[in-house]
């Protein structure tokens, strides 16, 4: 059975059998961690994993100490609790252990050393007690749980007590709110549920010794409520708030902790200060509830009656009163002003025929400024005294003030034109009730108009033209027929109405000048490009104005709607190219909105209604440049000096306003043509540097010696751009390299300034009448000089090539009697003749003074050789006697101590005679006896050392005893 299991699912290792230090001191188990789902979805995939756990199996005795339970052996573990904040000295617990031999408690306990790193507590040693050592925070302590290792030592034998100490919060933290005070304002017309503001605090202790409640106290606690658990204090219901009673409330919140009470509670306050700020909740208050004045009916306008006056107790702008007169008031209505800012009651109109002994009553209102306004009202009692008999002054019924009248122009003399009404308070069956009507004679109406003095009709004397008078002031007067008379008088204003009697007209620039306007090319479409305005004196609907374009849109690029400022506003409706079109004159013509115009109409400088628009185009860079050509084929001599212009590139950048074009070169590369022996090897090709492109000009140079790079090809990309920004144009450029020998030559029947004129033209029409497409490169143009060097000065000489052909092909090509095209072409540019640029050399004849020349040359080079093979013959026939006599060669072990230095291979002539008498060699030959004499030349100045002389003696040829000697080499 295995002594140990594993939960499958938490991973947690058990023992399950008994475990036997003697048997197994160390078990080692191999755990392995299966993915189910991954092993479900992917059954060919090995998702697993793999550790061992080693297990150390410690040695039991029955005889070790035991300590209180639930301490086992098997399980040796005590748990205790702790509350925290403890003074320090404290025994917070005593562990005990039994010695199971004696019987007798242990009287020996240690910590185990590291079991305690942070030294919380500290261990008696005899009774085993355990006192805190140091400060025990639950608060500040991320470590809620600590333990420490107890030993128990009985003589030689110990157990070992694993203590687990868990910190016990106590309530030692009162609550603390986010703020200090709190201040808000709140309005005085706050009711029930409205929230004032919310409190928080905070108890840094758990449980419930860290949940608060909130209490509300303080002089306005019974004004609003507190939600104990969120702190939000809203207005009581049914409380009432009062800004003019009480400005300011403070309320006092109190957070407390432990909901359920108990010595141990703790609390903290905090002050509330809530200003109430003013509404308009107040109405204006009149110091009397109504007021009684007299005045006489021929006061003068302006004269003051009475003041009247209110307060109101709301602050600021709810607090301010302004006064009013309410409409309507009746019978003294438009007699009085009220001024509205102090309250003056003044006469506003003449009080005649007003007076009576019956009181008038007005109303006077008193408003303040707030929002909503609040006003209150009084009454005025007002006694109007009679004064004269024929008081009461005419009044105009119509027109009232600021009335007009119309009547349209082009009218039929005598057309009513307005209704003139007045009524007179007294007795209209007296004379002094009876109106008669009149104008005021002071011209202003220029004798235009007329007034029945009866009816109060008023009539037209004249016709009306709206465009030279466009309205007329009159002045109407009411009279009685009282003495003394009373009148009153009123103006009247007479508009004359407009007729559709005008057509519109266009306002032109001096000398009929188009109006010019710009439009930047692009433009998007419904783009304004700008107006037109046309005037009709006609007003209103009569005056609307309708425009078209008759002329100059045939590519419908703009249009032209009515504004509502009745303008002709000109828009963009297709797209508009700078490169297409420049410019566009359009023709408008202006007419009555709602009739037909005609669709197409040229212009008309006598009609008034048409005008004429020039819209300029305003250049965008929106092109990029272009080469002439797509790929340039040129060719340059191979002796060509540096410099030389090979190729000259051309683009074009459609855009006018564009920057000047800059020219560039990339990736130039070289190959030898086909069929050709390679001058330059392949790894020694470098065309870097060989031709030079001018930026500015794209004039093509060469920029070193093409001596190498004979019969060969250049190819190279070119680069054109007019901004750094754009894409820029590539053209493919090729240039072949060539000797004057690959060139054939034109002879014109022409000088070279006219020739060189022709040649562009020339070029292009001889490639247009070839049987195949060919390109055709001229390098040179000057006067022909013939093979013998003659200059002809009446023609030109101009070496090309054809490229891609030969030689043979090209004078193919270029033959005449099977191209009768070509033959006109020639005959039109004075071709004379095609031939080699350089003419072939001719093969000359050797004289027979040449050829004598040669012969003796050849006999003296024969001489020459047959006189070197003797000597060699002779040298070694020398060296083969001299190696066989080698032989007869001795060394001279003591040479003069004088001994010259000669040179390698020098000879020595030695006296006659045999050789001195003396001690013999070793081979057989004497030595000298006695000092030697020397009979050698000087030493040689040519060595530093004395020579070890060889001595060689030829004894079979009589040479007069003269011997060789060589010095060392």
């Amino acid at each position: 059975m295995p002594v140990c299991r594993v939960n499958e699912t938490t991973g947690e290792v058990h023992v399950q059998g008994t475990l036997d230090h003697n048997a197994a001191a160390v078990i080692i188990l191999t755990i392995t961690v299966i993915d189910r789902n991954a092993a479900e979805a992917f059954p060919e995939q090995n998702d697993t994993g793999k550790t061992e756990v080693t297990i150390y199996v410690q040695a039991f005795s029955d005889k070790n100490p035991i300590f209180a339970p639930p301490w086992t052996p098997a399980r040796p573990q005590l748990e205790v609790e702790v509350k925290e904040e403890q003074e320090l000295g404290t025994v917070v617990f005593s562990i005990t252990a039994k010695d199971p031999v004696t019987g007798q408690p242990v009287r020996r306990y240690e910590k185990v050393a590291g079991s305690d790193p942070q030294d919380l507590f500290t261990v008696a040693t005899i009774t085993g007690q355990v006192s805190v050592n140091s400060r025990l925070d639950y608060e500040d302590s991320e470590i809620k749980k600590t333990s420490l290792q107890v030993l128990a030592v009985a003589g030689e034998r110990s157990s070992e007590a694993y203590v687990t100490v868990n910190i016990l919060d106590v309530n030692d933290n009162s609550p603390r709110f986010t703020e200090n005070e709190y201040h808000t304002r709140l309005a005085e017309d706050a009711r029930w549920p409205k929230s004032v503001l919310s409190v928080t605090a905070t108890d840094a202790d758990t449980e419930e010794r860290g949940e608060v409640t909130y209490t509300l106290g303080g002089e306005g606690a019974l004004l609003f409520v507190i939600n104990n658990k969120t702190g939000e204090i809203q207005v009581a219901r049914g409380a009432q708030l009062d800004r003019e009673a009480t400005p300011t409330i403070t309320l006092e919140v109190t957070a407390h902790d432990t909901p359920k009470g108990g010595v141990n509670q703790r609390k903290t306050t905090v002050i509330v200060e809530i200003e109430l700020t003013d509404v308009n909740d107040e109405s204006p208050q009149w110091d009397e509830s109504s007021y009684t004045a007299v005045v006489p009916e021929n006061t003068a306008v302006g004269s003051p009656v009475m003041n009247v006056l209110a307060t109101d107790p709301d602050l600021g702008i709810n607090g301010v009163v302004r006064y009013q007169l309410p409409e309507p008031q009746g019978e003294v209505d438009g007699l009085f002003s009220l001024d509205p800012e102090s309250g003056v009651l003044s006469v506003l109109t003449p009080l005649s025929g007003k007076g009576r002994n019956e009181h008038y009553e007005l109303t006077v209102r008193a408003l303040d400024q707030g929002s909503p306004q609040q006003y209150s009202e009084a009454k005025v009692r007002l006694l109007i005294g009679d004064v004269s008999t024929n008081d009461g002054v005419p009044s105009f019924k119509r027109p009232a003030p600021n009335e007009g009248a119309s009547v349209m122009e082009n009218s039929k003399v005598g057309t009513a034109v307005f209704q003139v009404e007045a009524d007179d308070p007294d007795d209209p069956n007296t004379p002094n009730g009876k109106i008669v009507y009149s104008f005021l004679d002071d011209g202003s109406d220029g004798g235009v108009f007329e007034i029945d003095p009866k009816t109060g009709m008023i009539t037209t004397r004249k016709e009306l033209d709206r465009e030279l008078h466009t309205q007329y002031t009159v002045v109407v007067v009411a009279q009685d027929l009282g003495r003394p008379p009373q009148l009153a008088s009123r103006v009247l204003v007479i508009n004359i109405t407009d007729a559709d009697d005008n057509a519109p007209v266009f306002v032109k620039l001096p000398g009929d000048k188009p109006l010019e306007l710009e439009v930047e090319e692009e433009a998007a479409k419904g783009t304004v490009v700008g107006f037109v305005s046309a005037v009709d004196n006609d007003e209103g609907d009569n005056a609307m104005v309708e425009y078209k374009i008759t002329y100059g849109n045939d590519d419908g690029l703009f249009g032209i709607n009515r504004t509502t400022d009745n303008r002709g506003m000109i828009y963009v409706m297709s797209r508009v190219d700078r490169e297409s079109v420049e410019s566009v004159t359009l023709t408008i013509l202006c007419g009555k909105a709602g009739r037909r115009m005609p669709n197409r109409k040229t212009y008309e400088s006598s009609n008034p209604a048409m005008m004429q628009v020039l819209i300029l185009v305003r250049d965008l860079d929106d092109n990029k440049p272009k080469f002439s050509k797509e790929a340039s084929t040129s060719g340059v001599r191979v002796d060509a000096a540096l410099q030389t212009e090979v190729l000259r590139l051309h683009a074009e950048d459609k855009d006018p306003t564009a920057l000047p074009i800059r020219y560039n070169i990339h990736n130039i590369s070289f190959a030898h043509i086909e069929d050709t022996v390679e001058l330059l090897p392949e790894e020694e090709v470098n065309a870097t540097g060989v031709f030079r492109l001018e930026v500015a000009t794209g004039i093509l140079r060469t920029n070193a010696p093409l001596t190498r790079y004979a019969h060969g090809i250049f190819t190279a990309f070119a680069t054109a751009s007019s901004a750094p920004t754009d894409e820029p144009a590539v053209s493919k450029v090729i240039i072949y390299v060539l000797r004057d020998s690959d060139l054939l030559q034109f002879i014109f029947g022409a000088t070279p300034d006219k020739v060189r004129l022709q040649l562009p033209s020339f070029m292009k029409d001889v490639e247009n009448v070839l049987p195949v497409s060919a390109s055709l490169n001229i390098y040179d143009t000057d006067f022909y000089s013939d093979p013998n060097g003659a200059i002809d000065f009446s023609s030109t000489g101009s070496c090309f090539h054809v490229v891609g052909r030969s030689m043979k092909d090209t004078q193919l090509l270029l033959d005449t009697t099977k191209n009768a095209k070509l033959g006109r072409v020639f005959d039109k540019y004075t071709v004379k003749k095609v031939g080699r640029c350089v003419p072939p050399r001719e093969v000359r004849q050797a004289d027979w003074v040449e050829i004598w020349v040669l012969v003796i040359a050849a006999f003296i080079g024969v001489g020459g050789t047959i006189a070197a093979c003797s000597v060699c013959c002779l040298y070694s026939r020398y060296r083969r006697q001299v190696k066989r006599h080698h032989q007869h060669l001795r060394l001279l072990d003591n040479p003069p101590v004088a001994a010259p230095v000669l040179p390698p291979g020098s000879i020595v002539m030695l006296p006659h005679g045999p050789p001195p008498l003396g001690s013999h060699h070793p081979g057989g030959y004497p030595h000298p006896v006695g000092p030697p004499v020397s009979v050698l030349p000087p030493a040689s100045i040519l060595s530093a050392e004395p020579p070890r002389p060889y001595e060689r003696q030829e004894r079979v040829m009589a040479l007069d005893a003269i011997s060789y000697r060589s010095g060392q080499r």
